[in-house]
């Protein structure tokens, strides 16, 4: 593999770090290392009432209290596999109240493409969903998974923008500490001119290296692949 998880003491529980094995990973390499940890059961998992065990099943189910916007590859996945305009989309699938304030958050509580516990778009879920965790991580690897959703958002939020699906002026402003930051991340992102999503159509033509500075990617590199 280009990149791999591992176990970790992280705070007195077993988390996770990352190395990169191959200067030409990609995103898509980042997801398919994530996703074995899933249903691992020896890692901490903060949500499972035992904090050991498989996702799938979990009562808890991170589906039911999301808070998913979507990244660029993804939102033209979905799309285009609903058969929706990206106007269409917006309006049947997204949260209208924050839409209107500039936030394109799916509907939630639970999310929207949730039916009997199960995910019904999973071969076009957003990164958000590809990478998220209940599990500690070492700040290098929640740099880079942070780093690489922030930026799919930020470019979808550019285009949503550009093609004016989102209002360039909104109204009322968010009274949620929470979104009022996610909204400020997203629209810093969006503005970033060498934004790695830009033009790509899936997450494999998308470089690592592009996430990293030069001493996070250091930091991660396996010497081998020097």
């Amino acid at each position: 593999m280009k990149v791999e998880f591992f176990p970790r003491d992280i705070e007195g529980v077993w988390g996770l770090d990352l190395v990169v094995r191959n200067q030409q990973a990609t995103v898509q390499d980042l997801i398919e290392a994530i996703q074995p940890w899933c249903d691992d059961e020896q890692i901490f998992k903060a949500y499972l009432e035992q904090k050991r065990g498989a996702c799938k099943g979990c009562a808890v189910n991170c589906c039911r209290e999301c808070f998913v916007l979507p990244d660029i590859i993804s939102f033209r996945w979905l799309q285009a596999y609903l058969g929706l305009s990206p106007a269409e989309f917006l309006q049947q699938y997204f949260d209208p109240e924050l839409l209107a304030q500039g936030l394109p958050r799916l509907r939630s509580s639970p999310c929207i493409f949730l039916q009997e516990g199960l995910c019904t778009v999973y071969p076009y879920r957003t990164l958000i969903c590809r990478l998220y965790i209940c599990t500690p991580m070492t700040d290098a690897a929640q740099n880079i998974v942070y780093a690489v959703v922030a930026a799919g958002i930020g470019e979808f939020y550019r285009l949503a923008k550009q093609e004016g699906y989102l209002p360039q002026k909104h109204g009322a402003t968010l009274q949620g500490g929470y979104e009022r930051m996610l909204q400020e991340l997203v629209q810093f992102e969006s503005e970033r001119t060498d934004n790695p999503f830009r033009e790509a159509l899936n997450y494999g033509e998308i470089q690592l290296r592009s996430f990293c500075s030069d001493t996070l990617w250091r930091a991660v590199l396996d010497t081998n692949a020097l």
